[in-house]
């Protein structure tokens, strides 16, 4: 008999998968937690009310919108929101490489793993799904019929974005807007202090491993902790990778990745580039810490910590884990 096990997060305040925000910027505070892109989301900010109301408003749509199209025919795609970010993660995955691959739809539905349903599929169904993978194209008008897409790496870091645009041309002097695994830092604080991002101990979610200091920036973070199931004893991530179809097999237990607020596509660079780092595991993990768009801080199973030039963090004590050499 299948046994199944899945994890989810609980709001509190504004929380990521594995970050904890905190913010504390000037006068007027307004906040609100919901339900969106399958997760728990947290806004709060520093201006008018009905800046919250519409940021709010935005998430929501966007989230509807992505969750009607889950698993789209590339060539089928409607809605503002989604062809948008897929556009924008078909150039970025073909230049942070990494195994990403937005056409592995096919994939990622036979498994179901973000579904109440999942199970392990056959190996002539994964074999058959690995077959409607595709790669080189620079535009969706490009794919073939029948490409079906999986935005789960980029969608929640492209919302981010979207927020970033839509706070630029507000009155709202400070924000964080979280959306589980990605999170928007907006804006400076009235005291001039930087913002905070506690991170999760992915070998004891409930606890922190350390502590962020940062100005705005977008932060995502890609671990195996967080969403996964089990059958027959055996856990089961849900990165999934384009080469074998299984999920992807890594010595790294967490990567966050934080791209400076300013930086182009910031908010799903950061998303995907937290994808990629935490599938390649270790052995590819120098080629990404020489990246100067970027800052990461990764754990691996050895409870070794990597921590990139430039990023000031925290290691809490007694968390069993050590920086690397």
């Amino acid at each position: 008999m299948s046994m199944y096990k899945f994890k989810c997060l609980k709001p509190v305040c504004a929380v990521s998968a594995a970050v904890l925000l905190l913010c504390s910027c000037a006068t007027e505070k307004s906040s609100a937690e919901f339900y969106a892109f399958d997760t728990y989301c947290g806004i709060t900010l520093y201006g008018k009310e009905k800046e919250l109301s519409s940021m709010k408003e935005l998430m929501e749509d966007m989230s509807s919108e992505f969750q009607n199209a889950y698993g789209a025919d590339a060539n089928t795609l409607t809605g503002e929101y989604i062809s948008d970010c897929a556009e924008r993660s078909l150039l970025l995955s073909k230049e942070i490489g990494g195994g990403l691959n937005i056409t592995c739809g096919a994939l990622t539905e036979l498994w179901g793993i973000s579904t109440d349903t999942p199970s392990v599929p056959s190996q002539e169904d994964i074999d058959k799904a690995l077959g409607t993978l595709r790669g080189g194209f620079d535009s969706l008008s490009e794919l073939p019929n029948g490409t079906r897409l999986d935005l789960g790496a980029s969608a929640k870091g492209y919302a981010c974005d979207k927020a970033a645009e839509l706070l630029s041309v507000s009155d709202t002097s400070c924000a964080v807007v979280s959306l589980g695994s990605s999170t928007l830092l907006y804006g400076e604080k009235s005291d001039g202090s930087s913002f905070k991002a506690a991170v999760k101990n992915p070998d004891k979610p409930s606890e922190y491993l350390g502590m962020i200091e940062t100005s705005a920036a977008f932060i995502s973070t890609s671990g195996g902790y967080e969403r996964y199931f089990e059958q027959d004893g055996v856990k089961y991530g849900h990165i999934l990778s384009a080469e074998t179809g299984y999920p992807v097999e890594t010595d790294l237990t967490s990567v966050t990745v934080i791209v400076p607020y300013g930086t182009e596509n910031g908010g799903i660079l950061s998303d995907m580039l937290a994808t990629a780092v935490y599938s390649e595991g270790t052995a590819e993990l120098e080629r990404y810490m020489d990246r100067e768009d970027c800052f990461i801080i990764a754990a691996d199973e050895n409870q070794r910590v990597y921590v990139s030039r430039g990023v000031d963090f925290t290691l809490y004590e007694n968390t069993g884990f050590s920086f690397s050499e």
